[in-house]
């Protein structure tokens, strides 16, 4: 009887494409969503090397609207044959515009309102993943913690958390 938890599977984890798509919770209630891809090289029974990228953005009500993209990699263990634990690292860009009206002084004195032409930075992460196969379909949960440079000139530390689904889109195994 499979339960799931205590057999290993015969063939290699994944090899092939994933295709991800996630609530995205920057500091966990700010809402958002990302679409992700990533490449697994299956280094044992119940290892991969995975590579991938992710676009997502998200949402800070009447503060800050973010787009980032990410380049990632990372190792994933499947200790039973569904269940598998992630640990990614990542490096991309952010872009952040302000949500609402920016206002600055003029040179009178007064206060105007003035076009945020946004801003970009640099933002690096760190993720534990953690999910469950259903055939082709997983489901995961994504606890995070990014920096982002510059934030008003210095680091901001950042902690997210990603929920949702993956499929599969075929194997590089040939056996």
């Amino acid at each position: 009887m499979d339960t799931g938890f205590s057999e290993r599977r015969d063939e290699p984890r994944w090899g092939g494409f994933d295709l991800s798509l996630a609530y995205y919770g920057d500091m966990i209630a700010h809402p958002g969503l990302c679409v992700g891809i990533a490449y697994a090289i299956p280094v044992d029974k119940a290892i991969n090397f995975e590579l991938g990228g992710e676009l997502g953005g998200f949402i800070h009500p009447r503060n800050e609207r973010v787009l980032f993209a990410l380049a990632k990699c990372g190792i994933v263990w499947s200790p039973a044959s569904h269940a598998w634990f992630g640990l990614s690292l990542g490096a991309g860009a952010r872009y952040g515009s302000v949500d609402g009206a920016l206002y600055g002084f003029a040179s009178d004195g007064s206060s105007v309102r003035v076009n945020d032409p946004g801003y970009g930075g640099f933002l690096a992460s760190a993720e534990i993943e953690l999910g469950w196969r259903f055939g082709l379909l997983s489901a995961f949960i994504e606890p995070r913690a990014s920096l982002e440079y510059p934030y008003n000139g210095a680091w901001l530390a950042r902690g997210a958390i990603a929920c949702g689904a993956r499929i599969s889109l075929g194997s590089s195994n040939a056996e």
